[in-house]
């Protein structure tokens, strides 16, 4: 009987084309008009970087070689000792490095512009708006640094880095090449703590290659992010469609009807949680079907993709229950339609089906993980540019609890005596 109450359900479905022009037609057609119509918003190019950026040194590299040269030969150790460490030392030049090779580079100079200026300037630029970053090298950098690496110091020196805050892109590159050249920094230091010989070892090799956007993964475009946006959305009205029919079984006395048939509540409960989820997966799988045949949306990894469809529908599926329960108290339909005709548009709002939500606040996307559309939409994203399953395990695990949660409230405010029905 179990079997034949899911059936039931997806029969009336097939059998409904209002039903399937809303749930398949309409994200067909607003995939379409979305994806064409904004799809300069969703350029993948990687976006062109201009940073101005000021560079201040309190103090000089060569007065703190000359200290770290006075403090070696200060040592009761041997001369041929003294000589390697001086040899050592003079190969590591890292605010030459930094300034030439780093900043300085061919590659570099296309993106940022570099102008030294004096301790005396830095109020003046920091007031001024028309540069990005400003990099102030602290007195006796080179000399603290010299020293942890050859002489065990325990201080390890630090940049200061300044941004604009109005030029956040730019400014986020400049930070991350500091990181690098920091964390390059403290690996010299430790190798040169450990006894390595650190002249054949160069600061800025590690800091090359291309500025890209975000990353190397693939990169989303208009159509596959309308795809995945008006897929989610429309999944969730699977779960009202759902409530509604329920209902009206009840209006239609087929429910009574299940119950003088010997057919418990549980089981009737079950079918329509289980109709739901599969309803979900083959909505979600036809949308897909039709994108990736019309528009060449092709998934580099079925299965995960697959997953994730799994644990979406689950998850619409404790909406589901949840609007069954819900109408079967209140003996109409009402939260379904509240639950279609504006909740559902406020989840799609939220969780990005209209516009990436990242781009306005990290609030914002975290909103947007909070809820399942969103949830969802973000994992399909990852699996889309080729993060493995194992990425995006945070996002199914909380599609299934949210999911299961729903139907334990679900099942507890379902009616359970007769004359509540």
């Amino acid at each position: 009987m179990y079997w034949h109450l899911i059936k039931k359900q997806l029969l009336l479905f097939i059998r409904n084309p209002h039903e399937l022009l809303i749930l398949l037609g309409m994200p067909l057609v607003l995939i379409s008009i979305l994806g064409f119509a904004l799809g300069g918003i969703m350029q993948s190019e990687s976006p062109k970087i201009e940073a101005k950026v000021a560079f201040v040194e309190h103090g000089s590299s060569e007065q703190g070689f000359e200290l770290f040269q006075k403090e070696v030969e200060s040592k009761s150790i041997p001369d041929a000792a003294k000589v390697e460490l001086l040899k050592g030392a003079e190969a590591i030049q890292p605010i030459k490095v930094l300034r030439d090779e780093i900043f300085g580079s061919d590659e570099m100079k296309s993106f940022f512009s570099l102008e030294s200026i004096s301790p005396d300037q830095l109020e003046d630029v920091k007031k001024n708006d028309d540069y990005t970053a400003i990099i102030e090298v602290p007195k006796n950098f080179s000399y603290t640094l010299l020293k942890s690496i050859f002489l065990k110091g325990d201080d390890v020196p630090s940049l200061t880095l300044t941004v604009n805050e109005g030029k956040s892109l730019s400014s986020n590159v400049v930070e991350d090449v500091l990181i690098e050249f920091q964390s390059q920094l403290t690996t010299m230091t430790r190798l040169g703590q450990a006894g390595v010989d650190l002249k054949e070892v160069e600061i800025g090799d590690a800091v090359e290659g291309d500025i890209t956007s975000v990353s190397s993964r693939e990169p989303i475009g208009s159509i596959v992010y309308y795809t995945v946006g008006m897929s989610v959305m429309f999944v969730l009205y699977i779960a009202s469609s759902i409530g509604s029919f329920a209902y009206r079984e009840k209006v239609w006395h087929v429910f009574d009807r299940l119950i003088l048939a010997n057919v418990s509540k549980t089981v009737y409960f079950s079918s329509v949680v289980t109709s739901s989820i599969i309803l979900s997966f083959l909505q979600l799988c036809l949308l897909y079907g039709v994108t990736s045949l019309v528009y060449g949306v092709h998934w580099p990894d079925l299965f995960s993709f697959f997953v994730v469809t799994l644990c979406l529908s689950f998850a619409v599926g404790g909406i589901a229950a949840l609007l069954t329960s819900l109408n079967y108290r209140a003996k109409s339909e009402s939260f379904s339609g509240i639950y279609s005709s504006i909740l559902v548009t406020v989840l799609a709002f939220l969780g990005g089906s209209f516009f990436p939500i990242g781009d306005l606040s990290e609030t914002m996307q975290l909103v947007g993980e909070a809820i399942p559309n969103g949830n969802g939409l973000m994992a399909y994203l990852k699996i889309f540019q080729g993060y493995p399953l194992a990425d995006v395990a945070s996002n199914l695990y909380w599609l299934l609890a949210f999911g299961a949660v729903l139907m334990v409230i679900a099942s507890f405010i379902f009616p359970r005596k007769g004359g509540e029905v």
